[in-house]
């Protein structure tokens, strides 16, 4: 999985899903944050082995996962932490 479609995942995905994302190019830890823009919000994903990163596309409201886990999250943190 590409970093774009890791974007995408992490815009419309479910707790479950965001918190298996891994780098899909050296399989590390991701940094994910959504951040809230004047019109819109935004999704920015990167890998924390690598330095990859993509910006995003716009979301009329917050992912999912936003308000379990706050605007910024490590794929690493979720996983220590589970769901539940």
């Amino acid at each position: 999985m590409n970093l774009s479609e890791i974007v995408d995942l992490a815009c419309t995905g479910d707790l479950t899903q965001v918190r298996t994302l891994r780098c899909g190019e050296c399989g590390g830890s991701l940094r994910i944050e959504y951040v809230e823009e004047q019109v819109a919000g935004a999704v920015y994903v990167e890998c924390l082995d690598c330095k990859q990163r993509t910006g995003s596309r716009r979301l009329n409201s917050a992912p999912l996962w936003v308000g379990e886990f706050g605007k910024r999250v490590e794929t690493t943190e979720i996983q220590n932490r589970g769901t539940g």
